[in-house]
């Protein structure tokens, strides 16, 4: 019966470390924030982005791979979307400034709710504002 249990746990574990592997894969191949350069005439408007020096199509995440996603359609952002510890979209701007806000089970929240309710999520993004967005912006 010992036998049987530890060939089971073996087996259990294999599989939870392929599925590790696997994850970690896939988001080894995400281009995050810090290899993009965002470039903006003023602070207030968004920026055009580009990659390797070509505008850029795809997803940028933050150096986490959960907190932040922007998606980026020929250097232009489409959408901005920041996500719970949970996974679930915290909030979601899109390209022409109209956006939504939820709570951790997807229930639509006010953005002062959100803030009051979530904390961590504002200095999350802060964070990752001064640490791997603003460097690399360059002013036109």
């Amino acid at each position: 019966m010992n036998a049987m249990i530890c060939k089971d746990l073996h087996l259990y574990v294999l599989i939870i470390l392929c599925c590790l592997t696997s994850c970690k894969k896939e988001n080894a191949s995400r281009t995050h924030f810090p290899n993009a350069v965002f470039v903006t005439t003023t602070m207030s408007e968004l920026p055009t982005v580009y990659v390797d020096g070509k505008l850029f199509t795809g997803e940028l995440w933050s150096n986490d791979d959960r907190t932040m996603c922007m998606e980026i359609k020929d250097g232009q952002v489409e959408t901005f979307t920041l996500y719970h510890m949970n996974g679930k979209v915290a909030n979601i701007q899109y390209g022409n400034g109209d956006g939504n806000n939820f709570d951790e089970f997807g229930n639509t929240l006010s953005e002062t709710e959100l803030d009051h309710k979530y904390p961590y999520l504002r200095q999350a993004t802060e964070r990752i504002l001064k640490q791997e967005i603003m460097p690399n912006v360059k002013q036109h």
